[in-house]
């Protein structure tokens, strides 16, 4: 449901995704991205600089300490315009904020979480990613569909339920923390069942190329493709 700025693609580690482009100062303090224009969060707001910017200091995953002790600031230079600055240079910088095992790049919308709340964010998510949030019904399914104004591609998918298998009821959709592998069987319809599998099952599929990993509990863990 979520997109990074940038982030490894299919024979590109590190690809442009919503930034364009970016460049690194000669000192190696600052990094600039320049976003794309016109594309808008699943809920209609347009995606801008300040939302890279509030994503970042929201940000409390696996490397919060080490990032936000490193960077200085994020500084907002136009609405399709960002910057980090760095305290010293630091030469992995992107290594630990663009790669999916962080998800520190990761962007939500600034103006929406700040409106519904942490609580309002995790029961109905909102981002860039292929998929959208439709519905989630506890301990029956979790219910995702194509983002038909994707920025790269529409997902050949369009629509994914996460049915609820027998470990009990799954934690809230926007609730990543505790995302995981999974197993897709996609049917005639071009949709996709993602039932509870074993860790087993995680360990076969939890790295396919050309994954977006979506941010749902381990028991019902599923590999929701970019097309």
């Amino acid at each position: 449901m979520h997109d990074a700025l940038i982030k490894p693609l299919p024979g590109n580690n590190m690809a442009a995704c919503l930034a364009e482009s970016w460049r690194e100062s000669e000192d190696g303090l600052t990094y600039e991205f320049q976003l794309r224009e016109g594309l808008t969060f699943h809920n209609g707001d347009p995606f801008t600089a300040e939302d890279v910017q509030f994503s970042f200091l929201r940000y409390r995953g696996t490397s919060a300490k080490l990032l936000h002790e490193r960077v200085k600031a994020v500084e907002v230079i136009d609405a399709h315009r960002v910057r980090f600055v760095l305290h010293a240079p630091w030469p992995d910088f992107l290594t630990f904020y663009a790669t999916p095992a962080t998800g520190a790049a990761w962007i939500v919308p600034k103006k929406y979480q700040e409106r519904v709340g942490e609580d309002g964010f995790k029961r109905h998510p909102v981002g860039l990613g292929p998929y959208r949030f439709e519905r989630f019904d506890p301990g029956v399914e979790l219910v995702i569909e194509a983002n038909e104004h994707y920025w790269w591609k529409t997902p050949s998918i369009k629509q994914t339920n996460h049915l609820q298998g027998s470990a009990g009821a799954p934690d809230p959709p926007g609730d990543a923390e505790d995302g995981g592998g999974g197993h897709r069987v996609p049917d005639d319809r071009g949709r996709s069942d993602c039932r509870q599998r074993g860790p087993e099952a995680a360990a076969r599929v939890g790295h396919a190329a050309g994954s977006l990993v979506l941010g749902v509990p381990r028991a019902m863990g599923c590999q929701i493709p970019l097309a």
